[in-house]
């Protein structure tokens, strides 16, 4: 998967974190038969949103009043994988909670929000949700330590430089994600 990020805060976000991440995320789905090959040279888009925003986003698709970490959004693109939208400082505190880094934290949620968009759900069925989250588990531990895992793709999340991802304005022109249309719409009200 190609990675778009679009920051729409203040935060500086793990740009090159989330790529290699990302790139070993596909690797491993891939290798387990659960990213088509069709699917797996699409774009995602990440959207880090404030508070406010994702909070009204979370609202508008959920109808719950609170910002979360993430949310998947199916796209009518054809060369675009799906968007996840993050609020950086719900992944924050979530970190914090879990002993985990935000990196780690980051990488948990995209792939989580990964899974829903290959039609993974936690919400309907408890019993789907289980399997959903020891999957996600099983993964996400592979990822950071590939050495359990003869084949798993070699990645290790590491506290790094971070570089801030806003989006050129000729890349917010080229694609405008689902997400921004709806947060229009949101603001207008």
């Amino acid at each position: 998967m190609k990675v778009l990020l679009i920051n729409d805060t203040e935060e500086v976000i793990p740009e090159k974190f989330l790529n290699d991440w990302v790139k070993s995320m596909s690797k491993e789905l891939s290798s387990r038969k659960m990213l088509p090959a069709e699917r797996a040279d699409k774009e995602i888009s990440l959207v880090f949103l404030k508070e406010f925003d994702a909070k009204n986003l979370n609202w508008n698709f959920r109808q719950k009043d609170y910002p979360t970490d993430v949310l998947s959004f199916e796209t009518e693109d054809p060369d675009s994988f799906g968007e996840l939208v993050f609020c950086p400082p719900v992944l924050q505190k979530q970190a914090k909670e879990n002993k985990k880094t935000y990196e780690e934290e980051l990488g948990y949620m995209t792939l989580h929000g990964v899974l829903h968009l290959l039609g993974y759900d936690h919400e309907k069925d408890e019993e789907k949700g289980r399997e959903m989250m020891r999957l996600q588990d099983d993964i996400f531990e592979t990822l950071l330590n590939p050495s359990k895992k003869k084949a798993a793709p070699a990645f290790k999340a590491v506290a790094g430089p971070k570089v801030a991802a806003k989006a050129s304005p000729k890349v917010a022109q080229k694609k405008k994600p689902s997400v921004k249309k709806a947060l229009k719409k949101t603001n207008k009200k």
